[in-house]
């Protein structure tokens, strides 16, 4: 499906939602279904004000009784939500694992070629990443926060992605698309760059440099590592649509 970035945002905002219900009936006390829409809502509320306060003071400086007085919710009823900040930084840890996931492997699930499917999939995570910047800076800025498991978890959901990148790679050499090279070194640099985007963006904003010329940059380094031939690599052109 091509998108450009304007209805891409508006795709992000549906997956919310669905993302949003998924999250919801995992909790602990499940919220009767005539009141799942409200439910919903209050939880990405929730989320959101949660990473606007970060952003602004710090994750360690919100306090429960700050998200109630700002979402017009008593405590009693926020606690039907999060107990207290370890149920909130697994919540948002969760939700946001889950929403990229949910919308990556939506976005190429029907692009076979390894080229295309490559760059799609490079295009994805940056557009991800300036729609939802808060929830990717956040969760690298509070892995030290977290428990041993929690980490654990964080880590292994960053490792999942460089290993979908890792295997379209591999799967492009065993059909003679990619050249030899390490697929585990160039998936984990190629993760690399992408983090750089949106945890030094002072950087590139400082530069002038824009979302789709960085996209285009991370996309002529791979295209130089992999060197796809040419029937494939004509093939990127739709592939950031």
């Amino acid at each position: 499906m091509n998108l450009d970035f304007q209805a891409f945002k508006r795709l992000v905002s549906l997956s919310r939602q669905e993302t949003g219900r998924i999250v919801l009936h995992q909790s602990k006390e499940p919220i009767a279904i005539q009141e799942e829409g409200l439910a919903v809502r209050t939880l990405l509320k929730i989320i959101d004000n949660t990473l606007k306060l970060s952003r602004e003071k710090g994750f360690q400086a919100v306090r429960l009784r700050d998200l109630s007085e700002i979402l017009d919710l008593s405590l009693s009823q926020l606690h039907h939500y999060i107990r207290d900040k370890k149920e909130l930084l697994q919540l948002i840890q969760r939700y946001g694992h889950t929403l990229n996931a949910r919308i990556l492997l939506d976005r190429i699930q029907d692009i076979h070629p390894p080229w295309q499917r490559l760059c799609l999939a490079v295009r994805t995570q940056l557009w991800l990443s300036e729609v939802l910047p808060d929830w990717f800076v956040f969760w690298h800025l509070q892995l030290h926060t977290m428990t041993p498991v929690e980490r654990q978890q964080a880590i292994q959901a960053e490792l999942s992605m460089e290993e979908l990148f890792c295997n379209i790679i591999r799967t492009g050499q065993r059909q003679g698309v990619f050249q030899e090279v390490d697929p585990e070194l160039t998936a984990a640099v190629l993760q690399a760059m992408l983090q750089d985007w949106y945890l030094m963006r002072w950087k590139y904003e400082e530069r002038g440099i824009e979302l789709e010329t960085y996209g285009a940059f991370v996309q002529a380094v791979l295209e130089r590592q992999l060197q796809p031939t040419e029937a494939h690599s004509d093939l990127a052109g739709g592939a950031g649509s």
